[in-house]
């Protein structure tokens, strides 16, 4: 990124700048550090390793006053990144770099015996890997439990085994994880949606599983990927209430008078809402509901709403995802689809298996992976033994499900100017601040323009001129339109002072849609 570009040329004093003085810039930036730590090692870019070199000092002299002591914590076999430049070439020499000692963390606290078991089976394929005799085990305190866990002796079918489910097309897999999801459902009364996953290769792949589970009312994360995604802070019900903790900063408030800013049911909750009740209890908790300053309070928010956006998902329902989306999480119940997969090529087969490797080691308890007759099946042949559990499954179709396509029409899509184009007294600010999460609108052409329309024919926003173009010829497929998010905007948030001419309001929302087309 520009950032580190700048911080490494600052480093390596290529740059000049106000503040120093006869010292180094890398002395006056590290001052009294002694130790660096970066984790998730293995997949730094080119300019995160020279951004490490910097700081720790790599290349000097030997000094002990100048270099700082570093620790490095990652796992070859995770390095999933490559089509952003990661290399896993930077973790393998981290030795000879730092003169450091390698020591491998093999105890998994996470997943059952016979989960670790497929895992390990998996990536020893692999022949470029540096934990090669150092396979990952089952921590200690865990060793006399079922290798299946609980389900070992619960599941009459699983058997708490991996399973490995073959399935005629893309609509009979998305049937058998809507009926092995249910079955697994009925026999544990632990069974909690939102600490279930499914993972595919692409994101295509989850559309049809996604209309299934609608259909079924099932809930869903709403994930939002690679999308331009509005700032959590500038989403409506976010912004009602840190706009008026900033009008109100001299003050202290307790943790339960901030539920004042959310509907009196909470079962009136919207999912943002529903987030926002959880980050006030969490704060309420960690308080004891005493009086705080309103500026902790808003530290607390603003840091929290940071890292859910950071996330890219929220909700409290099934979490669908690519496998490259989901490192760093785990689930108690894991279904990995098998219908993205291309002809196999030696070059990318050890990558591929990595991808792999981290979609099943999120499993908790259980672990279902899907193959299709009539796709490409690079892996499954290596699964085999007492820990694998093989089974065709023909699943009765309740219906025909439609593979529909879903589209976030985001803070690119839109035209972000549009309402503040109108006066404030115009209806359209009147209909924006009635639009609900939820609500549904309509597309309309008017001359050159693409707009998104409320029931009553009122224009809300404007397709960007990028969106009308990838549009234009596909509104005919548009199924439905639901608003995800309204977020608040204005002048000050507008780019450029030479767009200032265009707006007759201060402020004005902006609605934030998902696309539902074929």
């Amino acid at each position: 990124s520009a950032m580190i570009k700048q911080a490494n040329a600052l480093l390596k004093g290529e740059t000049d700048t106000l503040g120093f003085d006869e010292s180094s810039p890398r002395d006056s930036l590290v001052g009294r550090l002694s130790h660096i730590l970066v984790d998730e090692y293995q997949d730094i870019d080119d300019e995160q390793y020279e951004l490490v070199s910097l700081l720790a000092g790599r290349t000097l002299q030997e000094n002990g006053d100048q270099k700082l002591s570093i620790l490095a914590v990652g796992d070859d076999d995770q390095n999933i990144y490559q089509f952003r430049g990661a290399h896993v070439g930077f973790i393998k020499r981290f030795r000879e770099d730092y003169d450091a000692t390698i020591h491998h963390l093999v105890e998994n606290y996470r997943s059952t015996a016979n989960i670790i078991a497929a895992s390990n089976q998996l990536i020893a394929v692999n022949v470029d890997r540096m934990k090669v005799g150092h396979a990952i085990k089952i921590n200690s305190a865990r060793t006399n439990l079922p290798e299946g866990g609980n389900w070992q002796l619960g599941d009459p079918i699983g058997k708490g085994k991996v399973q490995l489910l073959g399935t005629k097309d893309l609509a009979a897999q998305a049937q058998a994880v809507l009926d092995e999801m249910n079955r697994i459902r009925g026999i544990s009364d632990q069974f909690i949606y939102a600490n279930t996953a499914v993972l595919a290769r692409e994101w295509q792949e989850l559309d049809m599983i996604r209309v299934l589970f609608e259909k079924q009312d099932i809930p869903v994360n709403l994930n939002w990927g690679k999308g331009a995604f509005p700032s959590f802070t500038k989403i409506r019900e976010y912004a009602i209430i840190l706009e008026a903790l900033k009008n109100d900063r001299s003050t202290q408030k307790s943790a339960s008078s901030l539920l004042s800013f959310l509907p009196e049911n909470a079962d009136d909750d919207n999912l943002w809402q529903v987030h926002l009740r959880g980050l006030i209890i969490d704060w309420l908790e960690e308080t004891d509901d005493r009086l705080q300053p309103v500026s902790q309070i808003e530290e607390y928010l603003y840091e929290a709403l940071s890292d859910q956006h950071r996330s890219q998902n929220l909700g409290n329902g099934v979490f669908l995802s690519t496998m490259h989306s989901v490192k760093g999480l785990e689930f108690d119940h894991v279904f990995v689809l098998g219908g993205s997969y291309s002809e196999p090529r030696a070059i990318n087969m050890e990558e591929e298996r990595r991808l792999l490797y981290v979609a099943m080691t999120r499993a908790r308890e259980t672990l279902q992976l899907f193959e299709i007759e009539a796709s490409c099946r690079p892996h499954t042949a290596v699964f085999s033994g007492m820990f694998i559990k093989r089974r065709s499954v023909k699943p009765q179709l309740s219906e025909l499900v439609q593979n529909c396509r879903y589209s976030l029409l985001g803070m690119t899509e839109l035209y972000l100017g549009y309402a503040g184009g109108f006066n404030g007294n115009h209806q359209i600010h009147t209909i924006l601040s009635r639009l609900k999460v939820g609500n549904t609108l309509k597309v309309e052409v008017q001359k050159e323009h693409i707009y998104l329309v409320t029931g009553e024919g009122v224009s809300v926003a404007r397709f960007s001129k990028a969106a009308k173009s990838f549009w234009e010829n596909k509104i005919s497929s548009i199924s439905e339109i639901k608003v995800l998010a309204m977020v608040r905007w204005g002048q000050a948030t507008s780019t450029g002072p030479e767009y200032a001419d265009r707006f007759k309001i201060d402020n004005w929302e902006i609605p934030i849609c998902e696309v539902k087309h074929m």
